[in-house]
């Protein structure tokens, strides 16, 4: 799926509903544009550099604009807020927590 995600050119989500949008962060964090719909927990990341934002329910030629604004302009990914953390940040402070807990 990180293969996948690495290459495309854009990540879409426009649904009406997600409990999460941890797909968003997920592929913001591995360079992918993303353009999502302003609902629930999506509109979360409408903020964050990278992130495109369509109402809902989605209009294609608002899509499509938003599809050719990637593509026209030089989009930059980053850098984000703490709601997207990539994996080696992550990975670094779980190992410090272990340390941590293991040389008590």
């Amino acid at each position: 799926m990180i293969k996948k995600i690495k290459q495309s050119d854009i990540f879409m989500l426009l649904s009406r509903s997600e409990a999460y949008g941890i797909t968003v962060a997920e592929a913001l964090a591995l360079g992918t544009p993303c353009i999502i719909t302003e609902r629930t927990a999506l509109k979360e990341f409408s903020k964050e550099p990278g992130c495109f934002v369509v109402d809902y329910p989605p209009e294609p030629k608002e899509v499509a604009d938003s599809i050719l604004d990637v593509y026209k302009n030089d989009v930059t990914i980053g850098p984000f807020t703490e709601k997207i953390r990539p994996w080696n940040k992550i990975s670094k402070d779980y190992e410090e927590l272990y340390e941590g807990l293991l040389s008590k």
